[in-house]
């Protein structure tokens, strides 16, 4: 009997010892695997490109509406313009929908290479704009001619999920 409850107080003192040296580690993995970044924009990325073909100013592009439990973070902006002369579109805007909430103005500049006698102008630049559920993000792009243009235009960002 005195063998086996020096033995028991042997395992437990073991044990006590083990749990010393391992007990932090193994509670720092547990921790980590329960924290998760599940707003992280590389986990939800978003990018949407949309158009409009042969319209008069302005063009007005309206890209999709935010879902339930979510905000969109937009980053970047970029337009392709194609114009029938050699004036560029005199403005590009993100803004939401029916010109409401945020302006960011968007510099164009002209395309270094035109095809099939159309004028193409491009615009890109890194913005911040947050739009929330049941807003709509728009693209904006006015011309000061009365001729018709197309453009093509991408919005990216990332999503944020909204409790």
């Amino acid at each position: 009997m005195k063998n086996r409850l020096l033995m028991f107080a042997g395992v437990l003192a073991m044990v006590a010892v083990l749990g010393k040296f391992y007990a932090i580690p193994l509670y720092a993995q547990a921790k980590a695997a329960l924290v998760q970044d599940r707003d992280s924009p590389g986990r939800n990325f978003y990018q949407e490109v949309e158009s409009c073909y042969l319209v008069t100013s302005p063009c007005v592009i309206a890209f999709a509406t935010v879902p339930a439990g979510e905000r969109l973070i937009i980053q970047q902006v970029s337009t392709l313009s194609t114009m029938p002369t050699a004036t560029g579109p005199a403005d590009v805007e993100l803004r939401g929908a029916s010109g409401s909430g945020v302006f960011q103005f968007i510099p164009v500049v002209a395309a270094p290479f035109n095809f099939g006698g159309e004028f193409q102008f491009t615009a890109h630049a890194p913005v911040l704009a947050s739009y929330d559920v049941g807003q709509v993000p728009n693209v904006d792009v006015f011309s000061p001619t009365g001729s018709s243009f197309t453009v093509v235009a991408s919005i990216s960002g990332y999503t944020v999920a909204i409790p």
